[in-house]
Parts: structure tokens; sequence; C-alpha cells
């Protein structure tokens, strides 16, 4: 393996977002709104607005000036119809900034709507990279959860309904202007959810770590979003009310995407996707059972790649290096966050694994995973999941 800082020659650092960190970020969203107009879309879900989390964002944007419509029919995995129906909301009604409200299937659905509203036609034409010509309408993020990263990343999934395979928008015009990333809205998350985007940002991490893209910075972020969630993660979920474990885990959400979003993902990416887009199950959760299985398979080609998380996981103190140690570890963390189980506990059976497959192969984030892989190798990472 090259030691090259820059292996694969001069790298793109993918860095566009203002970013608003720490405890009451969130009082700026409004003069952070008006750079861009007085009048916003609130892209949002039930969840968000059951929490009293929206009210408050409201409350800030009409203090502050701002008039806001608001759609708030965000699904959990977003569709091509929340984007269309958040198109519609919005249209004729002088929309100058997009604010969305809550975690990643919020992000990724808002930034869709900015995009397809700004170039038109439907969100399945700007499935695949860079294929917008016009930037879209400006998006504050306001982020209520620690996983996606989303709120600064150039990348959109967005379900395709009448496939159901997941559809990868990747474009320089995607990203946030704006990201509000505020602790004390991250406080009323449920367990489970801290536990599912958590596992998330460690995905992300890892994967952004070992990605075929990576560089020095992308990793230096990631190793440390590693260390943070290792120490911080389980005390966010035994306690929403830990501030400073929360503020931790978003920090580490934070740097996960920001080598995520310069280096890509992997395989674990690129099979959880499908599961999400076939059988409705969560991102998170699918990342936390499969990030395992897939590293063991990739740590026999890239050993070294893996090797080198051993300090950010607490175990190089113990004298513990190899690449066995670093995958129980990430199994470890998973079970301390409750996460435990199989793919065939949530409902995936083998009759699934071939059309989970076809799809998974077309899937952007396979092409930066260090192991190439055959169609019955993805087959069989799925089989070992299972």
């Amino acid at each position: 393996m090259s030691t090259a800082l820059f292996p694969h020659g001069p790298a793109s650092i993918e860095a566009t977002p203002q970013i608003e960190i720490g405890r009451g970020a969130r009082r700026v969203l409004a003069d952070r709104c008006l750079r861009f107009g007085s009048t916003a879309l609130v892209v949002t879900d039930e969840g968000i607005m059951a929490a009293g989390i929206l009210d408050e964002v409201l409350d800030l944007l009409a203090l502050g000036g701002v008039d806001t419509i608001v759609y708030q029919g965000v699904e959990a995995n977003p569709t091509d119809r929340n984007v269309e129906a958040g198109i519609d909301a919005g249209t004729g009604r002088g929309v100058s900034v997009i604010v969305s409200v809550g975690g990643g299937s919020v992000h990724d659905c808002a930034k869709a709507v900015s995009l397809v509203a700004a170039n038109g036609g439907r969100v399945g034409d700007y499935d695949g990279v860079d294929l917008a010509s016009d930037p879209g309408i400006p998006v504050v993020a306001v982020n209520t959860t620690a996983g996606s990263g989303a709120e600064i990343s150039r990348f959109a999934v967005i379900t395709d309904t009448g496939t159901h395979r997941k559809m990868i928008l990747a474009d320089r015009h995607l990203s946030p202007l704006v990201a509000i990333e505020d602790p004390e809205l991250t406080v009323s998350l449920p367990p489970a959810v801290t536990a599912a985007s958590g596992m998330d940002a460690l995905t992300h991490a890892v994967e952004a770590h070992v990605s075929t893209a990576a560089n020095d910075w992308t990793r230096l972020c990631s190793r440390r979003a590693v260390e943070l969630l290792w120490r911080h993660l389980p005390d966010a979920y035994r306690d929403p009310t830990d501030i400073e474990a929360r503020e931790a885990v978003l920090y580490a959400s934070l740097l996960a995407a920001v080598a995520f979003n310069s280096a890509s993902v992997g395989a674990v990416h690129a099979l959880a996707h499908q599961l999400g887009g076939l059988l409705g199950l969560v991102h998170g959760v699918c990342n936390a059972l499969l990030l395992p299985v897939v590293s063991a398979y990739n740590a026999d080609a890239e050993p070294a790649r893996y090797a080198d998380l051993a300090s950010a996981f607490g175990l190089s103190a113990r004298g513990l290096t190899g690449t066995k140690a670093v995958v129980a570890a990430m199994r470890r963390l998973a079970t301390l966050v409750g996460i435990e189980g199989s793919l065939g506990e949530l409902g995936v059976s083998p009759d699934h694994i071939e059309s989970l497959t076809a799809m998974a192969m077309t899937d952007l984030c396979l092409k930066t995973n260090p192991r190439p892989l055959s169609r019955d190798e993805v087959a069989d990472l799925y089989r070992r999941a299972l």
C-alpha cells in the first residue's frame, strides 16, 4: 500500500457548507436564511413535529422575519414521490431558501427538492454524478440526528417507488450552503435512533478510511470520528440528556461526513441501501450488522487499512492491533447500543438475495470499496449477514 499522503494524485476536498456547531447554534438560523431571502420552504417529517422541534424552529424563523411554508411528509426512506410533493408545496410561492429540519432522510429529500425545482425534470434524471447544470435553491440544514452526514454532503439517496431501487444523486450542487449542528436538538432522540444514526456515522468513518479514494485529510477525519464514537456513543445511548456525549457524537458524525463527502463509502452502504429500498429496513441498523461482515471480507485484501483503526478503537493500548480485533470492536460497539442479531432476524430471507444483489451491483458506493466485488461475492456477503 502506498505511503504517499495523496496516493492517487491531487485530491479534491469537498467543503462547501458553512457549519454552525455547538450548543445554541440554532439561534443563528434566521440570520443565515435571510442571506438568501425571506420566504422558506421548511421540509421535515412527522417525528420532528411530534418532538416539538419544528415548533421551535418555526418560532425562530418567524422572530427573525422569515416567512415559512411547511412540507412534513418525508418518509424514513425518502421517495421520488416525497420529492415531488415537496416541490409542489413550494411551487409558485416565492421560495428563496429551503430549510431542512431533521436527519438524513429529511436532508436528502430537501436537497433533491432543491435540485429538481431549479433544474427541471424529475428526480430520476439526476441519478448519477454531476448531472445538474445549475445550482439548486439554497438549502440550510438544521440537523437533529448524529449519523447521516447528509446536512453537509453532496449526496442524496432517494427510493424509486417503481423499482424499489435506491437512486444515488451525487452532485456538487446538492451540498447545503449552511449546516446548523446544535447538540441540544438531538436530546429528544429515542435511544434506538441514537444507536442507528451513531452506527451509520461509524460506518461512514470506517468506509471512508479504507476507500480507494481516501487520502491523508479524509483519514485524519475518519480516525477522529471513530475515536469519538467509540468513547461517547454508548453514553449518549444510555443517557439521552448527557449533552457532552451528545456533542461529541454530533461532532464525530460531522467529521465522518467530511471524510465520506470526499472519499465516498463502500460495500456496506451498497448492500444496506438495497435493504432500505426493497424492505424498508432502518439504514443505520443494516449498516451496523453489515459492517463487521464486509470489513472482515475486505480486510483479507487490505489488512493495513483496517489495522490502522486499532488506536481509534482503543485497542492499541491493550496490545491489540490486528484486523480481527478491529472487527470485534465494531461488533462490540453495536452491542453496547442495543443492535445485535442478523439480517435474517429483521426479515431478510435467502429468497431476497438475488434481487438485493442485482440492485447492489449498480450502486455507486461499490466503486470505492477497497476490494473489488463480483456478483457472487456480493450475494455471499448478504448470506453471511443472514
